[in-house]
């Protein structure tokens, strides 16, 4: 699925032996749903472009397949989180693993437009094994995508008719700062872990300002 790149990934993809297929983007989870739709086989394994597969999970997910179908309907998989060229051990992914190898005839992914999972009926086990998860190339690159991130999540939380006061946006930051460096840990990461903590808890209150944003946009329309 390619939404009008202009790196030359198509014309890899298909010289690799790829269907190509295009659609204008209009949020992660309706274009990776669709993408499994167009699947030729019931089994997907779903990967981003900064994701790769460890040796160990690799293996797994082949051992699988190798005696027929396998017994359940998904599997979880981890990430390992680099950013700044280390990885953080602490703060960033989830234990419990997200679903990225099932059985669409269970279940797809939801229509978020970023944030987007797998919503999946039936058993989903964590497979042995991590994806690698190499986000971000650096912070001009962080804070681009940033940018639309927070615009796109406080367009949701508007649709939703979610609001946040300010009391919520001033305590919200130093919570969260304190939480990630400290309670997850972190400040042990050193300097790429301290950066990741500070910006994290940056981004929900950009996120919930541009919320009130739109509803001061929409205050003054009806003015």
């Amino acid at each position: 699925m390619d939404s009008g790149s202009t790196d030359g990934t198509q014309e890899l993809a298909r010289q690799m032996g790829a269907r190509v297929i295009h659609r204008d983007m209009d949020g992660h989870g309706a274009q990776k749903a669709f993408a499994v739709q167009q699947a030729t086989t019931d089994w997907v394994l779903s990967l981003d472009a900064d994701e790769y597969l460890t040796p160990e999970l690799a293996q797994n997910i082949k051992d699988l397949f190798a005696n027929g179908t396998p017994p359940q309907v998904g599997y979880k998989v981890r990430r390992r989180f680099f950013f700044l060229g280390q990885e953080l051990k602490r703060g960033g992914e989830s234990k419990q693993g997200y679903v990225r190898l099932f059985n669409r005839t269970h279940g797809n992914f939801n229509n978020a437009a970023i944030h987007d999972k797998v919503v999946i009926t039936g058993q989903t086990p964590l497979l042995a094994g991590f994806l690698l998860h190499e986000s971000y190339r650096d912070l001009s690159d962080y804070f681009k995508r940033f940018n639309r991130y927070t615009s796109h999540t406080a367009e949701e939380l508007y649709k939703q008719g979610k609001k946040a006061s300010w009391v919520q946006i001033y305590l919200r930051f130093g919570f969260n700062f304190f939480r990630l460096l400290f309670l997850k840990g972190l400040v042990l990461d050193g300097y790429a872990g301290w950066i990741w903590a500070f910006i994290s808890s940056v981004y929900p209150v950009i996120k919930y300002a541009k919320l009130r944003e739109l509803y001061a946009k929409e205050a003054a329309g009806q003015a």
